[in-house]
């Protein structure tokens, strides 16, 4: 979505996130987990929302992942 809305590479997109999330003063309770859905939205070709569904239903070692897309639930250890 970020991509497509913004006209942003991938690339740049990271690295803005990663950026915002470095910053000190900005205290998030998923910071950790937003941290994990950059990286994985980085090096798969998944979204960043997807991305994000997948590191927090992991951080809360969730034992089932429901989706239709059979590539994000391949990613699911379950």
């Amino acid at each position: 979505m970020f991509a497509s809305f913004y006209e942003k590479q991938k690339d740049e997109i990271s690295k803005t996130l990663n950026s915002i999330l470095n910053l000190e003063f900005i205290i998030l309770e998923e910071k950790e987990i937003l941290r994990k859905a950059v990286s994985t939205y980085e090096t798969t070709n998944f979204d960043l929302e997807d991305s994000f569904n997948l590191s927090f239903a992991k951080s809360r070692k969730a034992t089932d992942f429901k989706t239709f897309d059979a590539k994000l639930q391949k990613a699911f250890p379950g």
